[in-house]
């Protein structure tokens, strides 16, 4: 088979691969498409290597049609379209799904769609149902509103009834995207300062991707027993805080990560995903913004469309024959 490569100066190579060797529980599919995540960035670059045991390649969700399972997989047949969590391997012409990862493809959506559900769905509704505790009248925060988690959790916190939905991106056309979306407001984070526009002590609920750069201005904003849920470290690993804030206010910062999970923690995860959300989903209550469709030889091209934050919701990669 063919797959992308991340080649000695840190390139996206399209070439030969061995295909991959099936393994018990797991089904093998011919990849149609395959989302792009920010992961995939940090993993090219040499800094979110693959847990033991999971492919080096690069791809944390894909979309296609099942041509071998494992002998002990029941419930799936040959032929059949779904799509999945994966642990890597996604960006290559066949890939390994865990068969308790697996989701059949409802007929009315196609690949690309699909194949953007998982790695965003699953960590939006993680931070903020799960982690983030969220119910009806909460006030909530999401940053990074136009990446594909942000847009999965504006979408979700709405159906969930929070009463206030704020969120940032960075450009005008981006901020009335969010709005669109379900954002009651949205700031430009290059014009506006959010930190001070928003109300101190004001937010029950934050789901930040930043990590060190905000955590103070979020400690402010955050209402007596709010919550913080950090799903990404863009800003930096490391910050000096004021931990008494968290003991007078009871304050709870939470932190969230997928890939490394164990194979029964992620089946659980996906569970609480399909419970909750999957009819919203195939009745497009919920969607998935598709910036662009590119063929997964171009996969460098998705990724600097990513590092320049070019896009809004999902880049999807599709099989390139």
């Amino acid at each position: 088979m063919l797959a992308i490569h991340i080649d000695n100066h840190g390139a996206l190579v399209w070439r030969e691969s061995p295909d991959p060797e099936m393994k018990p529980g797991h089904l093998l599919i011919d990849v149609c498409a395959a989302g792009v995540n920010r992961a995939d960035l940090l993993q090219a670059q040499g800094l979110y290597p693959p847990p033991s045991g999971e492919s080096d390649l690069l791809g944390l969700e894909v979309a296609g049609t099942i041509v071998a399972k494992a002998e002990d997989v029941s419930g799936f047949q040959v032929g059949e379209r779904v799509f999945g969590l994966v642990g890597g391997g996604g960006y290559a012409q066949r890939c390994l799904l865990d068969s308790q990862q697996a989701i059949r493809t409802p007929e009315d959506m196609s690949h690309e769609e699909a194949a953007c559900i998982v790695e965003t769905g699953f960590t939006a509704s993680e931070a903020l149902i799960h982690a983030g505790n969220l119910t009806a009248g909460d006030r909530v925060l999401i940053q990074a509103g136009s990446s594909g988690v942000g847009t999965m959790a504006i979408q979700m916190a709405k159906l969930a009834g929070a009463s206030s939905i704020m969120t940032t991106a960075g450009s005008a056309e981006k901020v009335q995207a969010c709005l669109r979306l379900g954002a009651d407001v949205a700031f430009n984070y290059r014009t506006d300062d959010w930190s001070v526009e928003i109300e101190r002590g004001s937010v029950d609920l934050i789901v930040d991707f930043m990590g060190a750069k905000y955590l103070e201005p979020h400690f402010s904003l955050l209402a007596d027993e709010g919550r913080l849920v950090i799903v990404g470290l863009l800003g930096g690993r490391h910050a000096s805080v004021d931990l008494g804030q968290l003991l007078r206010r009871r304050i709870r910062m939470v932190g969230i990560i997928m890939r490394s999970l164990p194979r029964r923690q992620k089946a659980q995860i996906k569970q609480r995903f399909m419970d909750r959300w999957w009819s919203a989903i195939k009745s497009r209550q919920i969607r998935v913004p598709i910036h662009a469709r590119i063929p997964m030889h171009e996969a460098q091209e998705a990724h600097r469309m990513l590092l320049a934050r070019e896009h809004f919701g999902k880049v999807v990669l599709i099989s390139s024959e």
